[in-house]
């Protein structure tokens, strides 16, 4: 276990890898133990890269948002805990029309990586003048971690790009998505807020 958590630490950088830490200060839970090492992944590719490692060392991971539906006790996490804060949020697609009164978009394809705080994704949305996760903004947890139990994520999500169990990145419907399945990518289909 150590020497894997040595291989871990020369890819991932020392300063990076925490090691013997307490999740308490990490996870949003008020019940947390201990875990043999602690890597924030704060990209998509980050997040990957731990993922092959610990797959590919054979090395026990569990893989965490906010944690705020994450509960460890009695024994103690021996593995590596991949906390997920990527968090990028952008507009890729538009409709809508233009008139004399300006340009008026009526609808809009998000894309939010899986570790973005759904009081991110709800505060994104309505500032871009889109409807529809307003009663996310007091929620915790993360788009990965609350994807398949939240109600307003599953009815607005068009496509989700996963890792799945061989180690592809593949886009998939919200129905394909099996307990294998890393969320990394969530496209969401919103509309204007109506005035």
């Amino acid at each position: 276990m150590e020497e894997k958590i040595k291989i871990i630490i020369s890819e991932l950088g020392e300063i990076r890898v925490k090691k013997n830490i307490n999740l308490g200060d990490y996870i949003e839970s008020i019940i947390a133990g201990d875990a043999g090492a602690l890597f924030i992944a704060t990209s998509t590719p980050e997040l990957i890269k731990a993922i092959y490692l610990c797959r590919e060392l054979k090395l026990d991971y569990l893989l965490i948002g906010s944690g705020s539906k994450i509960v460890i006790v009695g024994n103690n996490f021996k593995g590596m805990v991949i906390k997920n804060r990527s968090h990028n949020l952008k507009i890729f697609g538009v409709k809508g029309k233009v008139s004399r009164a300006g340009i008026g978009i009526r609808e809009a394809f998000i894309e939010a990586d899986s570790g973005t705080n759904l009081s991110d994704l709800s505060a994104f949305c309505t500032k871009q003048g889109l409807g529809g996760f307003e009663d996310l903004s007091d929620i915790k947890g993360t788009v990965g971690g609350s994807m398949l139990s939240n109600f307003l994520l599953r009815e607005n999500t068009t496509s989700v790009k996963v890792l799945n169990k061989f180690g592809s990145e593949i886009v998939k419907g919200l129905n394909e998505i099996t307990g294998k399945d890393i969320i990394l990518k969530v496209i969401f289909h919103l509309k204007a807020k109506e005035v």
